[in-house]
């Protein structure tokens, strides 16, 4: 019988998460770059705007979603760490048996 297993449930759970947020993240910057491309308006407002006036709507779109990619990204690793961190710690009980 396995030992912890609501441990590896949580971490299957974690690790679903992740690729959810990394295949959501993935999915909304191929819309935003096909949205900048088709309508060619400035992706992004506030803060970024000034991306949009000084590199042009387009190139300031693009670094944007470059941008908001890699927060994506590490917004989607941080629940597969926690995942492989359980895993880990589940592995290390069952080695020093």
């Amino acid at each position: 019988m396995e030992k912890y297993p609501s441990l590896r449930t949580i971490a299957g759970i974690y690790r679903i998460i992740g690729w959810f947020i990394g295949i959501f993240t993935f999915a909304a910057i191929i819309i935003g770059f096909v949205d900048v491309i088709v309508n060619q308006t400035f992706f992004g407002g506030g803060f970024w705007s000034f991306l949009g006036a000084v590199l042009g709507t387009v190139l300031g779109s693009i670094l944007v979603l470059f941008f908001y990619a890699a927060a994506g990204m590490l917004l989607a690793m941080l629940p597969v760490a926690v995942a492989e961190g359980i895993e880990v710690i589940l592995d290390i009980e069952e080695n020093t048996r």
